[in-house]
């Protein structure tokens, strides 16, 4: 390229194919990571999201790209997702080494002046591929001579990429209270020794909502995984989530291992659940511990004693009652189980939350009068101002039935 590269910005195309050139599309990939949705590729490739469509389609058109339609971390609903064909990794791989023989100005950390290939800037510094775009234009913006103060801002911009396997997790649309015990989850989870944290409590009470609160918050440090205990779970029906969500994370094996015909011996499920979690710093809540059915619960004993040598698997159990799959030494003693009897919520908390319950429940109801009625009748309250939730729902209280009257 003769240096052209570093002179002024690539097009949008070739910027596009070397943003997406770290993430490949896997058959086994429960998400797609929030990287390969139109919202952060304009924001990664510097281009305004009104014109991104535009370039999307030229290059799908000529086969360099395919749109698929994926769950994506951190939405609710399936997302346009995008990833390079086989032919547009070829075009994408050829590109980034030819920018990569590019030479630039480094001034090291000791004040030296170096002339530097990218590449080898990029591995003395331990920059990866998906931030070669961030040095380029911090390159274009007139940054002649990169210096290691450039290096730092663009690894300090660097986000893990994380999975959260949260389908079966109830979200709370609101969350009040709780800092607390949000805050002893945390300081556990800043522990880098494996561990098994125990939620109790009434029903009721918010252990779930804690539980799923705290994972969300969690998502983009670590990887989260929620799976619900139902009466009919099965031993095989745990293993199968807890292989999509390995999968999903690069890590194929126990997915491959239940997909054979040979008969499968628990011990050999937990080597790999212990060999592939060790070190990734991952938390795994279940929910509704009290339903899990014996064949359960030593699986759970088994797995339990084999990651109390290991770092980074932080395994949450959440029930109505104290699970019957460790002893109090491994409380009080050791430490490797931990245990918080959840009680009910502040008084201000909960005032908050039940203003928010009371405000929703009428916005509801304000909904449902001003429908109209089977046959195309007015609604109850056709042709009238419907006031405020919050105004109606005290009428309601006040007026009881003569409010349908009218």
């Amino acid at each position: 390229m003769n240096g052209e590269a570093l002179k002024r910005p690539l097009p949008a195309e070739r910027r596009l194919l070397l943003y997406l050139l770290p993430y490949r599309y896997s058959p086994e990939m429960f998400e797609a990571p929030r990287e390969v949705g139109q919202d952060l590729i304009s924001e990664g490739i510097s281009i305004r999201k009104d014109n991104l469509p535009r370039v999307l389609k030229r290059l799908r058109d000529e086969g360099f790209i395919e749109e698929r339609t994926m769950h994506m971390r951190g939405y609710a609903r399936r997302r346009k997702a995008y990833f390079l064909t086989p032919k547009g990794q070829r075009v994408a791989e050829e590109l980034y080494k030819e920018i990569a023989s590019e030479r630039v100005s480094y001034k090291d950390v000791e004040g030296r002046l170096r002339s530097l290939t990218l590449r080898e800037l990029m591995e003395e510094e331990g920059l990866k591929k998906s931030q070669l775009l961030s040095l380029l234009f911090r390159i274009w913006e007139g940054e002649g001579t990169v210096t290691r103060t450039t290096i730092d801002s663009i690894l300090k911009g660097e986000k893990t990429d994380r999975v959260a396997y949260l389908n079966e997790a109830p979200l709370p649309h609101v969350f009040y209270g709780r800092e607390q015990e949000l805050k002893e989850l945390s300081d556990w989870c800043m522990d880098r020794r494996s561990g098994i944290y125990v939620i109790t409590g009434i029903a009721g009470i918010g252990k779930t909502t804690l539980a799923a609160e705290f994972l969300n918050r969690k998502r983009e440090e670590f990887h989260v995984f929620w799976k619900r205990i139902h009466r009919w779970d099965s031993l095989k029906s745990i293993l199968s989530h807890l292989a999509l969500f390995l999968a999903s994370t690069g890590r194929p094996r126990l997915k491959s291992l239940l997909a054979t015909d040979k008969d499968i011996q628990l011990g050999e499920i937990v080597q790999i659940l212990k060999e592939d979690l060790n070190g990734t710093g991952t938390i795994m809540a279940f929910d509704d511990f009290q339903r899990a059915s014996d064949e359960l619960l030593g699986f759970f004993t088994t797995w339990k004693e084999a990651i109390e040598d290991t770092e980074g698997i932080k395994i949450i159990l959440i029930g109505r009652h104290v699970i019957p799959i460790y002893d109090r030494r491994e409380v009080v003693l050791e430490g490797f189980v931990k245990e918080m009897v959840l009680e009910g919520l502040d008084e201000e908390s909960s005032r908050k939350l039940a203003c928010w319950r009371d405000g929703h429940q009428a916005l509801h109801l304000r909904r449902d009068l001003q429908k109209p009625l089977p046959g195309g009748d007015q609604p109850p309250l056709g042709g009238l101002h419907i006031p405020p939730p919050c105004l109606l729902k005290r009428l309601l209280h006040r007026r009881g039935d003569r409010f349908q009257d009218h």
